[in-house]
């Protein structure tokens, strides 16, 4: 499975199927006429998001470089990409308007590289982590992904910037490499894969290339990262369970590290395993200290509800979410998703990626925009990913094994005859 246990845990609290009062409504994306060349390139698949000018003077702030430990020059910042022209104001989703329209009091946005103001750091670290779960599913804890494809994923997210949100481990930094975020934020419910994204940091701070990261989870015996727990870690019995963990992972990861390194190479897709520039980027998330890796849940109350205000604080859209096949697992209406998701400050680059299996351990990999995912979510006329997906269309630029799809449909074009309920799978 890729990520089956994703979102499930102790529920805090039923959220409405309808759209609660005060929650802001969705536009639907206007998909009609032909693309510039310039949009083109935009928006490699070929659908047009209409861009929002949200007074992006305020957030093209100047982009500031650091150095790696190292002392060698640091990769080139990302920009915050421009607003497409033509956009209308008239068709802003609220949500969007919200990070415009800041009050004079909210504190400036952050440059997109460096290390975080301290008030900014702070207010990251701060977000509350979601309770454990009672159980985990299958008893299992998923070290690593089965989802082979997300480089089909690349094009989709390249660029985009802002605050990436992501379930799992290794994926969360194949997409980083990618995206090229300013903040990145994994969750799991399973502690298990939160300290291990704890190893994922030291490896990224203390190696320098593709080359000595790839060499890092096949070296024996482990004598620096012993010493780098030692050197991080201040509580003995912390070291010593995380220690346990990379000890019961380590072989699973090597494999999946050496797996994917050797696709890429076959495809002649650059990443992070095979990249120094990409590599570079999200080394530098690492020690600027724009990573958080936290227990949350989808489903839960408090992990992406304190995503939510830390972006809306400082005037950071989240600009993608990977949730793998969790969908897979839950109703929409479970729990706080619905109200998470309808939280989450997006704009119209923002985009939100599935994955969903089929033919055993096969997966397709869907994406589509944030904000038509919401629409989706608020009109409550989805009440599983397997409905959703009947309206996916195959992306044959993206991948000629027919895996890649988007979601092109707004939900005000659909009648309710029209959408097959399942069940689960």
């Amino acid at each position: 499975m890729g990520y089956p246990r994703h979102g499930i845990g102790t529920i805090q609290r039923q959220a409405s199927n309808a759209q609660p009062t005060g929650r802001p409504t969705f536009r639907q994306l206007d998909l009609a006429g032909e693309l510039s060349p310039t949009q083109a390139a935009e928006y490699p698949t070929g659908i047009l998001m209409r861009n929002l000018p949200l007074g992006r003077a305020a957030l093209l702030l100047s982009l500031a470089t650091t150095a790696a430990c190292s002392g060698a020059p640091a990769p080139a910042a990302p920009s915050r990409p421009a607003p497409l022209p033509n956009a209308s104001t008239a068709s802003a989703p609220a949500a969007v308007a919200s990070i415009a329209t800041a009050a004079p009091s909210r504190p400036s946005p952050p440059p997109a590289t460096g290390a975080l103001p301290p008030e900014v750091s702070a207010a990251l670290q701060a977000v509350r982590p979601d309770p454990p779960p009672g159980t985990i599913t299958r008893g299992r804890h998923y070290s690593t992904s089965n989802e082979d494809k997300h480089d089909l994923f690349r094009e989709v997210v390249a660029g985009r910037g802002g605050i990436q949100i992501g379930v799992g481990a290794e994926q969360n930094w194949l997409l980083a490499g990618w995206s090229e975020p300013e903040i990145v934020v994994c969750v799991d419910f399973d502690d298990w894969i939160v300290q291990l994204n704890r190893v994922y940091g030291m490896f990224f701070r203390h190696l320098e290339s593709p080359a000595q990261f790839l060499e890092a989870w096949s070296q024996h015996p482990r004598t620096a990262l012993w010493q780098w727990l030692e050197e991080e870690i201040a509580d003995p019995a912390e070291r010593t369970r995380i220690r346990g963990i990379l000890n019961d992972s380590v072989g699973d990861v090597e494999n999946r590290m050496k797996f994917l390194a050797s696709r890429h190479a076959e495809l002649g897709v650059a990443s992070i395993l095979n990249n120094a520039a990409m590599y570079g980027k999200v080394r530098n998330l690492w020690l600027e200290g724009r990573v958080l890796s936290l227990q949350g849940n989808l489903v839960g109350k408090d992990a992406l509800h304190g995503v939510a205000e830390f972006g809306r604080r400082f005037g950071i859209p989240v600009r993608t979410v990977y949730l793998s096949n969790a969908e897979e697992y839950f109703e929409y209406g479970t729990g706080a998703f619905r109200a998470n998701l309808a939280e989450l400050p997006f704009d119209d680059r923002s985009v939100i990626l599935h994955t969903k299996p089929h033919h055993g351990v096969q997966y397709r990999y869907v994406w589509e925009p944030a904000v038509r995912f919401q629409a989706w979510l608020s009109s409550g006329r989805v009440n599983r990913f397997c409905e959703l997906f009947d309206f996916a269309a195959k992306e044959a630029a993206l991948d000629g094994s027919g895996d890649a799809f988007s979601i092109r449909v707004d939900p005000g074009t659909v009648t309710d005859p029209s959408i097959r309920r399942c069940r689960r799978f």
